[in-house]
């Protein structure tokens, strides 16, 4: 989980540049708190969090201009129907986990890590 203030303010300027922000997530509590927590900041977000199926989150995805999320499942089906992802990853490595680029057809990773790699870290 990101700082609900950098979410904060991701959303804020999304919505400067013309973009409406559609927030999600599952139904957990403390997972619906944290993105209600995150709604009432952004002013014309809409808050699905806990509202959708997978499916009804791939037909979101669908229609959706961008998509900027954690390093979770939607991050790679948002890849698969083609739209351009903004990714943070927290301990996991992109090099490994990193969605797909739509229409990358190699079987080379589209993520060679670059610069140093202390630890889990992995510059891009």
């Amino acid at each position: 989980m990101w700082q609900p203030d950098a979410w904060i303010e991701l959303g804020r300027q999304l919505e400067l540049r013309g973009l409406r922000v559609v927030l999600s997530g599952g139904p957990d509590p403390a997972e619906l708190a944290y993105v209600e927590s995150i709604a009432r900041e952004i002013s014309g977000s809409v808050n699905l969090a806990g509202q959708l199926t997978l499916s009804q989150t791939a037909c979101l995805l669908q229609h959706a201009r961008a998509y900027a999320g954690p390093d979770t499942a939607v991050t790679p089906m948002a890849a698969a129907v083609g739209v351009p992802v903004i990714s943070r990853f927290g301990r996991t490595t992109p090099v490994k986990w990193g969605p797909w680029p739509y229409g990358y057809a190699s079987p080379v990773t589209p993520w060679p890590p670059l610069g140093p790699q202390p630890g889990t870290t992995v510059t891009f």
